[in-house]
């Protein structure tokens, strides 16, 4: 025979309570931290993309005599369906979706991009650099070359410009006129920020990220073919 108090099965409500409001505050302090690791998985993602990409065109430097591929439009896509986006080119050099529908896990694709676009099938996720100062020139140039054809003359010219070849790159400078191969960018991620009013309605800038992908920066293949970031108004960081 048993003596002393009774042994006490169960939880009182109050228990109860305590344990949820617990797991609650639990949850609540992990999720940043989950957070935290979804942006550095994305932003290693992004980069090694970008790190493929850039040893794609040299690639394909070097199988068309130094030749750059394009010419290329400012607004990229992860698909390749057309001369003007750079999948064109690297198609043989990469595994490039070629169906505009998929949107995730391929190397031509930003994934933060992907996450925080509002259209994903149609929205661009790199910008190409198509205004580069390059020694003994007085006006800007695109060294991926500029299709002004498919705008009807864009850029007041009307035939397409041709991309330069890789050693060209080394003429790359800066406002100042001194060698800036290695700060400035080439092919960085897209998003909406750097769009003045006048073009915010169009439909892929007003589909693009609200914010820098990568929150404080974004990731960048310059045009001596590392990585690294630019910051909001694309200088290096």
């Amino acid at each position: 025979m048993f003596r002393g108090d009774t042994l006490k099965v169960g939880m009182s409500l109050v228990e109860i309570l305590v344990s949820l409001g617990i797991l609650a505050c639990l949850s609540a302090l992990s999720l940043p931290m989950f957070g935290r690791f979804r942006d550095l998985r994305e932003n290693a993602i992004c980069s090694s993309n970008l790190r493929q990409m850039g040893l794609a065109v040299l690639a394909y430097g070097n199988d068309h005599d130094g030749q750059l591929p394009g010419p290329l439009l400012f607004s990229q896509y992860g698909y390749w369906n057309h001369y003007t986006v750079i999948s064109w080119y690297l198609e043989p050099y990469l595994p490039i979706i070629k169906n505009r529908w998929k949107t995730r896990g391929d190397v031509m694709i930003c994934p933060a991009n992907r996450r925080l676009s509002t259209r994903l099938n149609n929205t661009p996720t790199w910008h190409i650099n198509t205004e580069v100062n390059f020694e003994g020139s007085s006006e800007f140039i695109p060294p991926f070359g500029y299709p002004n054809s498919y705008y009807s003359g864009y850029r007041n010219k009307i035939e397409d410009e041709a991309p330069m070849r890789l050693s060209d790159l080394a003429r790359i400078v800066n406002s100042d006129g001194l060698p800036a191969q290695s700060q400035t960018w080439a092919i960085k991620c897209a998003d909406g920020l750097e769009f003045i009013a006048v073009r915010a309605g169009t439909s892929t800038v007003r589909d693009l990220p609200k914010q820098m992908c990568h929150t404080t920066h974004r990731n960048a293949l310059f045009y001596d073919f590392h990585v690294g970031r630019v910051d909001l108004n694309n200088k290096p960081n």
